[in-house]
């Protein structure tokens, strides 16, 4: 059944990650630390589950900040940075650095301008950060505006920002990276069946020589 399948697994994936370690001490206190502990953890296992690449997720929540978000901020950068600093250093030690990438995304941006409580309301545009060992580091695409005030045409209503770079301008050359392998870099077909909606945004669609050296 499936819950004696369920059970199996779980009995399956405690046993072989017990059998790896991380190198990196201490580990942070942090819960988000923790979490790429045990991501790190299931990397090392990878021959035993009989993978040969995978897609992990993370979250840090806490960044609807319609109050007091300067303060709130400070704390939630402080755990980010320390947890990926954490990650990085053991990704590094156990040599799968340059076979990963990293990739922060939020659902929505912030506006611009302060609601009366000193915080920041839902909004559009926002940002994403790509790291990794075969990452060019050290570059900002997309279109920065070109006025951040009410006047300018990339912002309505509170500063919020129309974005003009896409969900999938960012995605298709992380799936370009991942896609090579033993049948070959994925074709335009493929990546048109993973982001059907690519051609239409009329966004700039960056590839894979972009983002990965």
């Amino acid at each position: 059944s499936r819950f004696n399948r369920a059970l199996w697994e779980t009995e399956f994936l405690d046993e072989k990650l017990g059998q790896y370690t991380i190198n990196t001490s201490p580990v942070p206190k942090e819960k988000l630390a923790e979490r790429f502990a045990s991501i790190v953890k299931l990397m090392l296992a990878r021959d035993d589950r009989g993978s040969d690449r995978d897609v992990f997720y993370a979250e840090l929540g806490g960044f609807d900040t319609h109050d007091n978000m300067k303060e709130r901020l400070a704390d939630r950068f402080m755990e980010l940075d320390e947890s990926l600093e954490f990650l990085v250093t053991e990704l590094q030690t156990q040599q799968l650095w340059l076979n990963t990438t990293i990739v922060l995304v939020s659902d929505f941006g912030r506006t611009l301008t302060p609601n009366s409580g000193g915080g920041s309301d839902h909004a559009w545009g926002g940002n994403y950060a790509v790291i990794g060992g075969s990452v060019k580091g050290g570059q900002a695409l997309g279109h920065y505006p070109d006025d951040l005030t009410k006047e300018g045409p990339q912002i309505v209503g509170r500063g919020r920002v129309i974005p003009t770079t896409s969900y999938e301008a960012m995605w298709a050359p992380v799936a370009e990276w991942m896609g090579d392998g033993e049948l070959g870099p994925l074709s335009a077909s493929d990546l048109n069946t993973i982001f059907p909606n690519k051609e239409k945004t009329g966004s700039m669609i960056y590839g894979k020589e972009d983002l990965f050296v």
